[in-house]
């Protein structure tokens, strides 16, 4: 195997299985540590797209499938939990060892292992952009383990994790990108397989290489007309079938593809020949043929109809902006925000490395233009929707590690400016604990630690309520049992061509009052909301004015028998979970700081002590002066004992 030569340093490790390896079982025991002290919660996300789903399919019907998934949406393509998730559920439950434990632990493992791919993506993508410098490899490598976002959502359950993976690992395979003419793929054909292989050459294979590089040299016009061999086209198709998986994964990931694939095709002439192109367009035709058909074919049994989510997704989040009703962000949010919190201090790095820099030293490698192409398209894709989140930019962090190792390796450098970058990413380690040890962490706590200790005999009448915005907590795949729950639905409002037509007048914000989602309704008026949703039993004795209460008593809910809830809902209407005899069972640290709203500084859990509902009168409650307190909500009076008993005899 000949030794590639870069900035002056020599690769010399002949065994190429020893580059996978390594950084590989270095990755996979980082990441195992990583997934495993992972205590707190980041986006309703990680449960709800994929591990409640997949929990869904293979454990009778336990688990939650979200609006996202209902007929009368279907954004999401059941692929992604399916095979992630779901088919480790089902060795589990085959093997009958399926525990909350065990559930939990393998949606650990499959977070370590996709994790560990995506840094070794990273050291592999490196070493395909600096010349094959391993130097600069170990570089990228190490940035990704001290990267504090990485740390933080890496080995969560994330689609957007997974679509990282697949990214990363396309871009290692993909025809573009090598850093000089004498070190690209096809003029070496078994270079990059051997690294993943034997890397032992015989004589005569080494004499062949040399032979067709120095063809190549002498006649370049035969050369371009060679480049799409057997080796390179093998390697083009990898890349083509990981980036249209991450399209299943993500569909958003079909813009940034088509950009990449684009820019490939059209404008790479000084990389690849145009015969070359062509045949990479006709393939990338064949291969998104048969993933997507297989792709179909998987929602289809789901659905039980020929959907196409990533249509769905496109018309909701684009041509509906329905994306926007859960949160707004400026068109500038992606280098204001998001790449200042994903990157830390490596963001001017990569934006001096792909925009400033210049290749006019020697020592210096060049960064190859697909990086910005592919940096380019992604905080485009960001930008336009209304709607973003961080975990949007993950397709991002490979790249920008790939490119600022050449920056912190590059000999020439100021040393202080290195040093201060090599501090910044060390102080980063604390920041990356607190995010995943103590920041957000209450929900997780009560599910894990008190809830899952319940049993069916514990839980009775409404069940166990969790009053919560948006899904903020685990829920039947962490707990793992069949327990009698209910939560606060955060439904968006149908879309434009769904609820309106040319000839009505009804307007946007109308239509957002009357789709008015139950959380929403909580988070106005958390006394208002539980007197109107839980009216018919006992809050008639309290309310000010029955008349509304009793209309609808045929409405109403069953008490719970347990709450979870934030402090700020909690202190809204700890009146009323007194007078239902609700005693505080736990409360957990949640943050110390507000993320998207106030009040949510502790969370609490709390159990109904008497089981009996109807079967209680308003003059009994109004003896218990300890747990009824008087204010604008609790008033019982004679009318108000009254009118509850006529609605109970009704």
């Amino acid at each position: 195997m000949i030794n590639r030569v870069s900035s002056g340093r020599k690769d010399n490790n002949k065994h190429g299985t020893h580059l996978f390896t390594a950084p590989f079982m270095r990755a996979c025991s980082f990441r195992l540590m990583n997934a495993f002290v992972l205590s707190t919660f980041c986006s309703a996300d990680e449960y709800y797209q994929s591990i409640e789903p997949a929990h869904f399919l293979v454990f009778d019907g336990v688990g939650l499938l979200t609006w996202e998934f209902s007929t009368q949406w279907r954004l999401r393509s059941i692929a992604y939990p399916l095979l992630a998730y779901a088919v480790p559920f089902k060795f589990l439950k085959a093997l009958e060892i399926d525990t909350a434990w065990s559930v939990d632990a393998v949606v650990r493992v499959v977070g370590c292992v996709q994790s560990a791919l995506a840094d070794v993506g990273i050291y592999r993508l490196s070493r395909k952009w600096s010349s094959n410098d391993r130097a600069i490899a170990e570089g990228s490598f190490m940035a990704s383990l001290l990267s504090h976002w990485r740390f933080y959502l890496g080995t969560r359950a994330f689609a957007n994790c997974l679509e990282e993976t697949f990214v990363v690992w396309a871009l290692v395979y993909w025809p573009s990108g090598y850093s000089s003419r004498s070190n690209k793929i096809d003029d070496d054909d078994d270079d990059d397989d051997d690294e993943l292989c034997d890397g032992n050459d015989d004589v005569a294979k080494t004499a062949a290489k040399t032979t067709r590089r120095n063809n190549r040299s002498n006649n370049r016009s035969k050369k371009s007309n060679n480049k799409y061999k057997r080796g390179f086209r093998v390697r083009s198709v990898y890349a083509l079938v990981l980036a249209f998986m991450s399209c299943v994964v993500r569909p958003t990931a079909y813009a940034f593809w088509l950009i990449v694939g684009l820019y490939t095709v059209l404008f790479d002439s000084k990389n690849l020949s145009s015969k070359t192109r062509a045949q990479f367009a006709l393939d990338a035709s064949i291969v998104g043929s048969l993933v997507l058909t297989a792709e179909a074919l998987v929602n289809r049994s789901f659905y039980n109809a020929w959907v196409f989510p990533p249509w769905n997704f496109f018309k909701f989040n684009v041509l509906n902006d329905g994306a926007s009703q859960y949160g707004e962000n400026s068109l500038f949010w992606a280098i204001t925000q998001g790449l200042p919190t994903t990157l830390g201090v490596l963001f001017p790095v990569t934006l001096y490395q792909l925009f400033i820099t210049t290749n006019n030293n020697k020592t210096a490698t060049a960064v190859p233009t697909i990086a910005k192409v592919a940096f380019l398209a992604t905080v485009g894709i960001v930008s336009i929707p209304k709607h973003k989140e961080f975990r949007f930019l993950n397709p991002l962090v490979p790249i920008a590690f790939a490119v600022s190792a050449k920056w912190l390796i590059e000999s020439n450098n100021n040393y202080n400016i290195k040093n201060i970058v090599i501090i910044g990413l060390l102080l980063q380690i604390p920041l990356a604990l607190y995010l995943s040890l103590f920041h957000q962490r209450g929900m997780e706590a009560i599910v894990r630690k008190h809830v899952s200790r319940l049993g069916e005999e514990d839980v009775f009448d409404g069940g166990v309520h969790f009053w919560t915005p948006c899904h903020e907590h685990p829920y039947l795949a962490t707990l793992h049992k069949n327990l009698t729950t209910s939560y606060l639905e955060c439904n968006p409002r149908p879309m434009r061509s769904n609820s309106m037509t040319s000839t009505t007048t009804t307007t946007s914000k109308t239509i957002e009052r009357q789709h008015k989602s139950q959380w929403k309704s909580f988070e106005e008026n958390p006394s208002l909301f539980v007197k109107r949703k839980y009216g018919h039993t006992f809050l008639n004795c309290f309310a000010k004015d029955t008349r509304e209460d009793l209309h609808s008593k045929q409405n109403k809910e069953q008490i719970p028998s347990h709450v979870v809830i934030f402090q700020r809902e909690r202190d809204e209407i700890i009146d009323w979970l007194k007078a239902f005899h609700f005693k505080e069972i736990a409360n957990e640290f949640h943050a110390h700081f507000s993320v998207d709203r106030e009040g949510q500084s502790r969370a609490y859990l709390f159990a109904r002590e008497i089981r009996t509902n109807d079967d209680r009168t308003c003059s009994s409650l109004e003896h218990e002066e300890e747990t009824i307190q008087e204010s604008p909500l609790f008033l019982c009076s004679s009318s108000s004992s009254s009118g509850s008993s006529a609605a109970a005899e009704e």
